[in-house]
């Protein structure tokens, strides 16, 4: 998360003349690139957007996986949904959290101001939050974490003392399926995610193209957990 190392390291690359580049963002304008891709360099920018310049996206289908988990809770007649988030400036948190607030919508309804939680980097903020959202008057029946590692946290908070809140959380992770009770995980293919950034880097190389196009790669809802 250094747009200066992020720099360094791609105008280096550059000037070792790779045939492309695939790049995750951390900077806010990739117009240093410039002119590498007016020299026919290619670029393909991976999980979020860049911009200055004309380039491929591949993305992750954010805002339709954080609604559609969302929606799920809502359609169980769950009243009160805690949303915990690491910062909203990030383009995967602010999509996610732009699923949520659709999720609500077209319920009619809107989130809680006091059950949204963002700035949350590790488990152990997650697992302090939502143990003060448990410990509040009127405790969450269900519960969105935006990544894997809020969900983490988030159940080290509910486990121990056995709450009885539904979960669901953004990204798989280790364990899960051993997991003592169900949770709901917003899942997608990474090995996908990885294959058609660079099956697009190549066919830009083979045949360089102008414009950006973005390609989502679709989520799905499964279950993890839940083992007897």
């Amino acid at each position: 998360e250094d747009a200066d190392i992020e720099r360094s390291l791609a105008l280096d690359l550059c000037q070792r003349q790779v045939g492309g580049l695939i790049v995750v963002p951390t900077a806010d304008d990739h117009a240093y690139l410039a002119r590498e891709v007016e020299l026919g360099t290619p670029v393909v920018f991976l999980d979020r957007p860049g911009s200055g310049i004309p380039a491929d996206a591949i993305l992750l289908d954010n805002r339709g996986g954080a609604r559609a988990a969302v929606a799920e809770m809502l359609a169980a007649g769950h009243r009160r949904i805690a949303v915990l988030l690491d910062r909203r400036s990030i383009f995967t948190m602010s999509q996610r959290w732009a699923g949520v607030e659709e999720a609500f919508v077209a319920a009619g309804r809107t989130p809680d101001p006091a059950l949204v939680i963002d700035g949350l980097h590790t488990p152990a903020m997650a697992r302090d939050a939502m143990q003060r959202l448990l410990d509040g008057d009127d405790a969450p029946t269900a519960v969105f974490c935006a990544n894997n590692r809020v969900t983490i946290g988030a159940l080290e908070a509910i486990l121990p003392r056995g709450a009885d809140v539904a979960v669901a959380g953004f990204d798989d992770f280790e364990l899960s399926r051993l997991l003592p009770r169900r949770i709901r995980i917003v899942d997608y293919d990474v090995a996908d995610l990885g294959a058609r950034a660079a099956e697009t880097l190549l066919a830009r190389a083979a045949t360089p193209a102008t414009g950006s196009h973005t390609h989502l790669v679709p989520t799905r809802l499964v279950d993890r957990g839940g083992i007897r």
